[in-house]
């Protein structure tokens, strides 16, 4: 039946959909369901109202299409206010087609935001002053996902009237005492007490005391790795380092093909001789008939894009006026 609003387009990836990758199968050119409902949001063009209630759906899935929707249309400096929420959500999904894959969906938001490109799909470019600052944050909430995951081991701690450590918006720590233990759920909160105002604060950025926790680096046997803390110029460092490293493997595998060109620095061009490259072996491939070139999608093929079109696709005057409007392609920024 034909998905016609966003109600049904939820339903349809809480029961359809089992993975988040753009295509069906490995070497196929059938979409997924996934991508095919994330399509229909993008023809809707979805509220801000809409995407929050994706952001909050008990279905990984359906958090994951509201994620791509804001990583393709929101404006780069609105980008992390609507990620940060979500950046230490601890839900355990595969959103690949290896299932051995497991991350959390907070993993899942910062692969959306240092990452170029999601399984083979450009990812719209940010400012490079953008995402310097939004990859320090991200690198801060990775670090508090994992003070959030130690916290398991040592829960003892987490009672009331125990002595705690809160990390301020502007990255400072404070001295605090926990009034209620954490709450449960894939985010959880604790309530606490700071310079004598009470407030609920997610416990990743919640820690021991300092004089009771002892140097970050050591780690005696039986207890849980100690996590460190990062300012976020550090974590903003860390960042870029990342970028460069990822920079310079980029550039040697690009050597690695043969494809890079040979300049010369500080010679003149007459006195330049190139020397022919020596001839390469290349393996023969067989070609395939001319009439098999020449042909295009075979019928199966067409017959399961015309399904998927006709559920999916845009229908009545909005698909009418697509065809007719060749005044060239806009971006729809959100908000």
């Amino acid at each position: 039946s034909k998905i016609r609003n966003l109600d049904l387009t939820i339903n349809e990836l809480r029961t359809e959909a089992d993975h988040a990758e753009p295509l069906d199968a490995r070497g196929s050119r059938i979409p997924s369901i996934f991508m095919c409902c994330l399509f229909r949001c993008f023809q809707l063009g979805l509220r801000e109202v809409e995407l929050q209630r994706m952001l909050e759906d008990n279905w990984v899935f359906v958090r994951c299409a509201a994620a791509l929707y804001i990583r393709f249309l929101v404006p780069p400096s609105k980008l992390w206010q609507w990620f940060e929420p979500y950046s230490l959500d601890s839900t355990q999904f595969t959103p690949y087609l290896d299932k051995e894959d497991v991350t959390s969906f907070g993993s899942f938001l910062e692969g959306l935001i240092i990452e170029g490109k999601y399984c083979g799909v450009v990812l719209p470019r940010l400012p490079v002053s953008i995402l310097r600052e939004i990859g320090g944050w991200a690198v801060l909430m990775a670090e508090c996902r994992d003070r959030q995951a130690g916290w398991a081991e040592r829960e003892e701690s987490l009672q009331a009237g125990h002595a705690c450590e809160v990390r301020q918006p502007d990255g400072k720590w404070a001295t605090g005492t926990i009034v209620t233990p954490p709450t449960r759920g894939p985010r959880p909160t604790v309530k606490v007490t700071v310079a004598g105002q009470e407030q609920e604060v997610r416990l990743g950025l919640v820690d021991e005391a300092q004089a009771k926790q002892g140097p970050v680096e050591s780690d005696e046997e039986g207890d849980a790795p100690r996590v460190r803390r990062r300012t976020f110029m550090q974590a903003q460092r860390e960042f870029i380092e990342w970028q460069k490293a990822q920079a310079l493997s980029a550039r040697k595998q690009f050597s690695n093909v043969g494809g890079g060109v040979h300049l010369t620095v500080g010679r003149r061009a007459s006195n330049y001789q190139q020397e022919a490259p020596e001839p390469r072996a290349v393996a023969s491939i067989p070609k395939a008939p001319v009439e098999e070139q020449r042909r295009g999608p075979s019928f199966e093929h067409q017959a399961k894009m015309a399904a998927l079109m006709a559920k999916y696709g845009a229908s009545g005057p909005a698909a009418k006026q697509r065809k007719t409007d060749r005044e060239g392609p806009e971006r729809g920024w959100l908000g």
